[in-house]
């Protein structure tokens, strides 16, 4: 009898310590599915060397990807928020909408999910553990033997990535991702066989 009893309390134990662990950066989407993801991006780049990727990520904003309601909406849709991925904003004397049009792809369940996911993220920001294909850095690497003016040719080539936000149906996702030339923030369909579609890219910007 006591055997059984301390053996189901060692599994409980362990079953509560796998679970945990599964959790490292938020507390109900799994680190596979973060990890999963960010593999299949890491597989489909052209360039097949070792990925170096920074170990912290970029930080994700809910004033950029979430709004709770029609008001939260209004005070977050401005020019100022330049980030704000939902923003419909009027200009030209009204006659022009500047709009990522993202409700073709986002719905409100959407939304509210992106909140969801945004609050239950760990404040931590960053990875515990490589990817395929990749290690992780904290800080760039430079070619010292580059004869340039400005000798700062990088080593290797860097990338820097945020966790992804996925739509209530897994069939969408967001996520922000870097490189040393610039980033944006990229939006990938989930296609039969299981890999993601790039769909479109916002907010991007060039590294000087």
């Amino acid at each position: 009898m006591f055997r059984t009893i301390f053996g189901l309390f060692l599994s409980t134990g362990v079953l509560i310590a796998s679970i945990a662990q599964a959790q490292t950066y938020n507390t109900f989407i799994s680190d596979k599915e973060y990890i999963d993801f960010i593999n299949k991006d890491i597989l489909r780049d052209s360039i097949k060397v070792k990925h170096r990727i920074f170990r912290i990520r970029h930080k994700l904003y809910p004033d950029e990807l979430y709004y709770k309601d029609t008001a939260d909406f209004s005070t977050k849709n401005t020019f100022q928020n330049t980030h704000f991925i939902f923003k419909k904003l009027s200009y030209g004397n009204n006659k022009n909408i500047l709009t990522n049009q993202l409700d073709t792809i986002f719905t409100r369940r959407d939304i509210d999910f992106f909140g969801e996911q945004l609050r239950a993220m760990k404040n931590d920001t960053t990875w515990t553990s490589s990817f395929v294909n990749s290690v992780l850095i904290d800080s760039v690497e430079y070619d010292k033997k580059d004869k340039r003016v400005w000798g700062r040719r990088l080593k290797w080539p860097v990338w820097r990535y945020s966790l992804p936000l996925f739509s209530a149906d897994r069939r969408y996702a967001i996520i922000i991702k870097s490189t040393a030339f610039g980033g944006g923030y990229y939006i990938y369909k989930r296609i039969e066989n299981g890999d993601w579609m790039l769909i479109k890219i916002l907010n991007q910007w060039a590294e000087c």
